[in-house]
């Protein structure tokens, strides 16, 4: 699934289990609500102030942590700032991976690490 489409959000404060897990990420509070994603992973195109990143979106209810809320957050590659509070805009360029419930948190992180060389691979073509 390719999309065009900019969402802007806020960075809200998360339970810090991506950076837990190594994946550190942002949280993401939506400010338009013309959200329209399936759950899933996303290679991600990532705007703060003028400034450009690219990451690895994630867009689920973190099922094998058993939690029942939508999460929208995003592992900006080559990004450690704090940006709380802050709005961003992001571009989901590419969906990889359907959402999934593993088996254990070890399983997980295996998953995020295979994902996240995926979507460099593809940043990298």
């Amino acid at each position: 699934m390719e999309t065009n489409q900019w969402y802007i959000g806020k960075v809200i404060r998360g339970n810090n289990n991506g950076r837990k897990f190594g994946f550190p990420t942002i949280n993401i509070e939506l400010t338009n609500n013309n959200f329209a994603l399936s759950t899933g992973v996303y290679a991600a195109e990532v705007r703060i102030n003028d400034e450009h990143f690219r990451g690895m979106l994630y867009v689920g209810k973190r099922r094998t942590l058993n939690l029942n809320e939508l999460s929208i957050e995003i592992n900006i590659f080559d990004f450690d700032r704090d940006i709380y509070d802050k709005e961003i805009s992001f571009l989901p360029l590419k969906k990889f991976f359907d959402e999934q419930k593993f088996n254990s948190v070890e399983e997980l992180i295996e998953h995020i690490k295979y994902y996240k060389k995926t979507i460099l691979t593809y940043f990298n073509e």
